[in-house]
């Protein structure tokens, strides 16, 4: 396809300096009036535009004044760049919170709270006599209040992150539901390997949001959208919940305090773990332009 003498335009759209998005507007002549051929050259081929569209201009016979050379189409073509091309992940972060129950301070301290009044008191009964005033038994009642140390709680708030990763992505023809399906492996994850400054543990994989695009006609693959959501959960052991994980304390069933050898003893300290190991640090491999 010849390049016709018409010029075409570039226009960028940045942000301080960073390129957000990029339309280039070009001529060309082409022998076919498929405009689609067209776009099949330069959409499909590269995969690179994010939109692409094509109109016919002109319509000219080459080399000829009667009209009877051959037909030339001058065709515009108007190619849309995007900062983030095909495949590459685009990451958010959100702050929240939660609130939580706890029983320690930020240092593991237990909150114990304790009231001091304690009261004992007897008091003697008169004696039990028989028909000729002989004492047969006496009765003395002894009552002993004291108030002991008890475990207090309080609400916390915690706060989270919400990590999205945004990315576009090609599926070959026929291998759609094979895809979505593979996806799924994500959902109810844990991190093996620290994830963007967060703790073994911390992050967890609520899954992948998916959505259908559309079509490519030229090699009917699938383009689709992908939304990875994960939840972070920081703190520490008898803090905030130490990430994911749970941690079941023995405490004493009058008092309800946790024994100071409580992390010493066998049995008393139970640490559970609800979700599988994954590697999300992969996904750096295809966040990197």
């Amino acid at each position: 396809m010849a390049e016709h003498p018409k010029s075409g335009n570039l226009q960028e759209t940045r942000k301080h300096g960073a390129l957000m998005s990029k339309t280039t507007t070009e001529m060309k002549t082409t022998d076919a009036a498929d405009i689609e051929s067209v776009l099949n050259d330069t959409l499909y081929g590269m995969g690179k535009y994010a939109n692409a569209s094509a109109r016919i201009v002109e319509v000219f016979n080459e080399g000829s004044c009667d009209g009877k050379g051959a037909k030339k189409y001058v065709v515009e073509l108007t190619k849309d760049e995007e900062a983030w091309p095909l495949n590459y992940i685009r990451w958010s972060f959100s702050c929240t919170s939660s609130i939580e129950r706890t029983t320690v301070d930020v240092d593991g301290t237990p909150l114990k709270v304790s009231y001091g009044k304690t009261s004992d008191w007897v008091e003697d009964l008169e004696d039990i006599q028989d028909d000729d005033n002989t004492t047969v038994y006496s009765t003395i009642i002894f009552r002993y209040n004291k108030y002991s140390e008890q475990l207090g709680e309080a609400d916390v708030y915690v706060p989270t992150q919400e990590i999205t990763g945004i990315r576009y992505r090609l599926i070959p023809e026929n291998q759609l539901i094979t895809a979505l399906t593979s996806f799924a492996s994500w959902q109810n994850t844990i991190n093996s390997e620290p994830f963007f400054g967060h703790s073994r543990g911390n992050v967890l994989c609520l899954g992948i949001d998916v959505e259908q695009i559309g079509i490519r006609p030229a090699t009917n693959e699938h383009l689709i959208e992908m939304r990875y959501r994960f939840m972070t959960r920081p703190g520490k052991y008898r803090n905030s919940g130490g990430g994911w994980d749970s941690y079941t304390v023995w405490t004493d069933p009058v008092t309800g305090l946790i024994p100071a050898d409580a992390e010493e003893t066998d049995g008393a300290v139970l640490h559970s773990r609800h979700y599988n190991w994954k590697d999300f640090t992969i996904l750096y491999n295809i966040s990197e332009l």
